[in-house]
């Protein structure tokens, strides 16, 4: 694992693996077990109750079933799992005045970003993946200047 996944903290990545292997397995077809909820809601409280899954592992686990169309519910992606580097880019790009939010202003900007991405006609999958790929592709790699967000973010006045 350690040389084909690299995680920052192997033996943490080892034992949430074990943990997750142990929840899963309890499941003889977890498909079928997927394919019976009837809405987000309830896929989603399936997924937090996983002992594995933090919230934004679990909330990509939901965005990625979601876009599959797996389950047979119409209703759209109900929240947005917003982690400390979807917090930082919405503060870097002047969307919130803090780093440090407790969990209902969490909560609260994940469904700003939904009514926001809303009158855009924008999902609320596509934000978050968005964000997913912003922090990934540039944030953690340092390509601040190739960053689509770059002319509105902060990180431009620390280079100097």
């Amino acid at each position: 694992m350690k040389n084909n996944i690299h995680p920052r903290y192997p033996n943490v990545a080892v034992d949430k693996w074990q943990n997750l292997s142990v929840e899963l397995s309890k499941y003889d077809n977890l498909l079928d077990k997927i394919k019976e909820f009837n809405n987000f809601n309830e896929l989603n409280l399936f997924i937090r109750n996983i002992n594995g899954y933090g919230q934004k592992t679990g909330g990509l686990l939901l965005r990625l079933i979601y876009e599959s169309g797996v389950c047979n519910f119409n209703d759209k992606l109900g929240y947005i799992p917003l982690d400390r580097h979807d917090i930082e880019i919405s503060y870097l790009n002047n969307i919130i005045d803090s780093r440090k939010l407790n969990d209902n202003q969490i909560e609260e900007l994940s469904s700003l970003y939904i009514k926001s991405g809303n009158k855009l006609g924008i999902d609320a999958n596509l934000i978050d993946k968005y964000l997913w790929n912003v922090g990934n592709e540039f944030c953690n790699k340092k390509n601040c200047i190739k960053c689509p967000l770059y002319d509105n973010c902060k990180t431009k006045i620390y280079e100097k």
